[in-house]
């Protein structure tokens, strides 16, 4: 898949459209607000971490950024999965819940 320079990319990570089909260190950012598990609605299950971050490890560039939002207990599970790449927590201070 060749990729167009200063294209914004949706993709899910499951199918086959998913993140597999990316070429490695391809990626500047991923940005991705992922199913915390909080809920009982069947599309908020959390993704198998370790497989997630062999492709997000893969994809991105060398000096790129993974951007993962959470919410707890989600956040410890999350950053314990892979300290190494752990970096800054930035608190999102919403007025309205979504």
């Amino acid at each position: 898949m060749g990729l167009k320079l200063d294209i914004i990319y949706t993709r899910d990570s499951a199918g086959e459209k998913g993140i597999k089909i990316l070429p490695d260190n391809s990626i500047d950012m991923i940005l991705c607000d992922m199913p915390y598990g909080t809920t009982v609605c069947k599309w908020d299950t959390i993704i198998p971490l370790k497989p997630l971050w062999k492709q997000l490890k893969r994809i991105i560039k060398p000096n790129g950024a993974v951007v993962l939002t959470a919410s707890q207990p989600f956040t410890t599970t999350l950053i314990a999965s892979n300290m190494k790449m752990f970096k800054y927590c930035w608190v999102w201070e919403k007025s309205k819940a979504t």
